[in-house]
């Protein structure tokens, strides 16, 4: 109740002083049921604020204008969507038509072309269906005992193996969900079940394209700042060129897997421009400040619940940050939020 007056008081104030700082939001999953996602009703009361408070346009006018280019509107703010599940064209393509809201959409190319599905939601899919009451975890990446008791062990479960794989290679991440799929006694399906899956190429070819901008995501959702030099180009560069190809558009935009400062590194920002990228966006931060690097742009998770998304987008959260001297960054980073960004792992 505090939080909702303080912003029907306080958030034509703070919109007014921060104006000027565009807005850069990220999203993930999209479902009536919204564990874990957004459900279409509330997304839909987000892009009803923000047509009504801000003024919604494409990444690449922020972009463009931080490489000098026409100056943004006040109150600009831009949306993005990460990994390119089917959920976006089923529950949030239909709302950003109607509202004429732009957005980008940052794919996994080997996830839509049909390849493979992402490692955390394989993953989860182990922690869910493991047919034994715990996950006797021997392999060295994350030895222990975890318990799958109840829905909630399950959960915590997974939110600790996944946090562990964040810091692995890809082939010793792979060797984990292997022996949690092994010791679980789970058949891993070789395509995504349909709450995992993705939106193919031919959907996402048929999304106009003056209102959603698809970019690359790498290739299979790796931690790039964990890869080898030739991995890191392979899943820059050849997302990049798949996606291109797949839909007969330039790819313009990356984003980072995860998204925070240690899952990229210098070589990954290099594998970006080198690729024919003119940005790519981070999973932390808040607005973006005069100046900022467009290879390395930061955003904040849309929150579900209406009062903090209006608190965060209208500029309270960032006011609060400067007031009291201390730097508040929403989203450390997207696996355990992944949906609506938030819980941080």
């Amino acid at each position: 109740m505090l939080r909702r007056v303080a912003g029907a008081v306080l958030g034509p104030l703070a919109r007014e002083l921060t104006g000027g700082q565009p807005r850069i939001l990220f999203y993930h999953r999209f479902s009536p049921a919204g564990f874990r996602a957004l459900r279409p009703v509330d997304f839909e009361a987000q892009l009803a604020f923000i047509r009504r408070h801000f003024r919604p346009v494409p990444l690449t006018r922020i972009v463009e204008a931080l490489a000098g280019g026409e100056p943004l509107p006040r109150r600009a703010v831009a949306l993005t969507v990460d990994d390119g599940y089917r959920d976006f064209v089923e529950h949030a393509w239909p709302l950003l038509e109607r509202y004429e809201v732009p957005a980008t959409l940052y794919v996994a190319s080997r996830f839509a072309a049909g390849e493979m599905w992402l490692w955390f939601d394989r993953l989860r899919y182990v922690c869910e269906q493991a047919a034994t009451p715990t996950l006797a975890i021997t392999d060295p990446s994350a030895p222990a005992v975890y318990p799958l008791a109840t829905p909630a062990d399950r959960e915590r479960t997974w939110d600790r193996l996944a946090t562990r794989c964040l810091t692995l290679a890809t082939a010793a991440r792979e060797a984990l969900i292997a022996h949690a799929a092994e010791v679980g006694e789970v058949a891993v399906p070789a395509t995504a079940p349909a709450p995992f899956a993705a939106a193919p190429f031919a959907e996402l070819a048929r999304l106009d394209p003056a209102l959603v901008e698809i970019g690359a995501h790498t290739r299979t959702h790796p931690i790039l700042s964990c890869c080898e030099d030739a991995e890191v180009h392979e899943e820059v560069a050849g997302s990049v060129q798949e996606l291109a190809a797949a839909l007969g558009r330039p790819i313009r935009s990356f984003c980072y897997p995860n998204g925070r400062p240690e899952d990229f590194d210098a070589r990954a920002v290099a594998a970006v421009a080198f690729a024919g990228c003119s940005s790519a966006t981070a999973s932390t931060g808040m607005f973006v400040p005069p100046g900022a690097d467009r290879y390395a742009l930061p955003r904040f998770g849309a929150a579900g619940e209406l009062p903090t998304f209006r608190h965060e987008l209208d500029g309270l959260t960032y006011l609060q940050s400067r007031l009291s001297g201390r730097r508040i960054d929403p989203v450390p980073g997207e696996i355990a939020g992944r949906g609506v960004g938030r819980s941080p792992p």
